[in-house]
């Protein structure tokens, strides 16, 4: 979608914050002269043909060693995240293979890295999504 990535913090005591995009100011909290805002304080819904604040959507995470679908692995090789207290696949915690010493968390449903990861590269799988869905039947049938 071209747009930057959202970029959290994942504090000590289990929280996640966002650094980018600003949030509101008035959720904001300094941490080691950063500024932290509730993830997705950005975001106005529509009430009543009005724009407002979106709810609070409070994240959290914790280390978990025996997830449900993966192999028994030492505490601090998996992460858990609750996203408005509702737990999300578990994230597979690896080493950056670029020699960077920072960390990847991966899941089936996204990608969290300590360090800036380089921009997305369209494929022709990203174009052939694109084109629609009519196209993708057309590939399968080809194979």
């Amino acid at each position: 979608n071209r747009q930057s990535a959202r970029k959290l913090v994942f504090l000590r005591d289990g929280t996640i914050k966002q650094v980018y995009p600003q949030g509101l100011e008035s959720s904001a909290i300094e941490y080691n002269g950063t500024l932290l805002y509730h993830v997705f304080s950005e975001r106005t819904v529509r009430r009543d043909q009005e724009e407002v604040p979106a709810p609070q959507i409070q994240m959290k995470w914790r280390f978990v060693n025996r997830p449900l679908d993966l192999v028994n692995r030492p505490l601090g090789a998996y992460v858990r995240i609750t996203v408005g207290g509702r737990d999300v696949p578990t994230y597979v915690v690896r080493r950056s293979p670029n020699g960077n010493w920072g960390f990847i968390l991966e899941s089936c449903w996204g990608v969290y890295a300590s360090f800036e990861l380089a921009p997305q590269v369209p494929t022709a799988f990203h174009s052939t999504v694109a084109m629609g869905r009519g196209s993708r039947r057309r590939l399968r049938r080809a194979r």
